[in-house]
C-alpha cells in the first residue's frame, strides 16, 4: 500500500477513509520505529517486550484464566463447607474468641451498644 506524502496533498485526503487511514499507517511506523530505539537503548524494556511475546507465543492468558478457574472451582467448595461447619458451633464462642483475640477493639469505633428491646406493648 502507498503511503500519501505529508503536505499538502495528503491535507486535502485527511477527512476521507484513505487519509484516516495512510495517517494511522505513518503513526504506527512512526511509533514502531521509537520502540525499537527505546528497546536497543534500554534492556528493561527490551525484557519486558520478550516476555509479552513469550507470553503471547504459549497462550499466557489461556494459562492464567485455567489457573483461576480451578482455584476458584477448588475455593468454592472448601470455603462454603468451613462456613458450614461454623454453623454447627456455639453463637458464643465467636464472641468469646474475638474478645480474646482482640477484634473488638478493632471495630470499637464503630460498635454501637445493643439495643435492648422494649417491653409487650411498648411504651411511648
Amino acid at each position: 500500500m502507498a503511503v500519501p506524502p505529508a503536505g499538502p496533498a495528503a491535507a486535502a485526503t485527511v477527512g476521507t477513509p484513505n487519509g484516516v487511514r495512510a495517517r494511522l499507517v505513518r503513526t504506527g511506523a512512526s511509533l514502531a520505529g521509537r520502540v525499537s530505539d527505546v528497546r536497543g537503548r534500554y534492556a528493561v524494556v527490551d525484557a519486558t517486550f520478550r516476555v509479552l511475546q513469550t507470553d503471547r507465543r504459549f497462550g499466557g492468558g489461556v494459562l492464567a484464566e485455567s489457573v483461576s478457574f480451578r482455584l476458584f472451582l477448588t475455593l468454592l467448595p472448601a470455603a462454603l463447607f468451613g462456613v458450614g461447619l461454623l454453623g454447627f458451633t456455639d453463637p458464643t464462642a465467636a464472641g468469646d474468641a474475638s474478645n480474646r483475640m482482640g477484634f473488638l477493639s478493632l471495630a470499637g469505633p464503630w460498635r454501637r451498644p445493643a439495643q435492648t428491646p422494649s417491653a409487650p406493648g411498648g411504651s411511648r
